[in-house]
């Protein structure tokens, strides 16, 4: 947190520096960086798959209630794995040469 009071010149600022956090404490936010950004990549890939999932079901007149955040939701919550089969779930799509997708 920086507090600036009254000054006229820039040469009067001081910079002062916080300690560096403990390791673990930096672990964690760098995971939970990396996990927003994930999700914010995902997010345009689950959109899409939903909005033709949605075509499918609307044309054998069924409801539709998915929505990207449940889905991230249960990714999170199964641990990338199918909750039936225990099998790590693909959330990356269009991957050349994979015929797991």
């Amino acid at each position: 947190m920086t507090t600036v009071g009254r000054v006229e010149y820039l040469s009067q600022l001081i910079q002062v520096e916080a300690p560096p956090l403990p390791p673990e404490i930096a672990q964690e936010i760098e995971e939970a960086k990396k996990k927003r950004r994930l999700e914010h990549e995902l997010r345009p890939s689950i959109q899409e798959k939903l909005i033709k999932y949605m075509g499918q079901d609307k044309k054998k007149g069924r409801d539709f209630d998915l929505t990207v955040d449940y889905i991230l939701m249960l990714k999170q919550n199964q641990e990338d794995k199918c909750a039936l089969c225990l099998i790590e779930m693909k959330f990356e799509w269009d991957q050349p040469g994979d015929i797991l997708q």
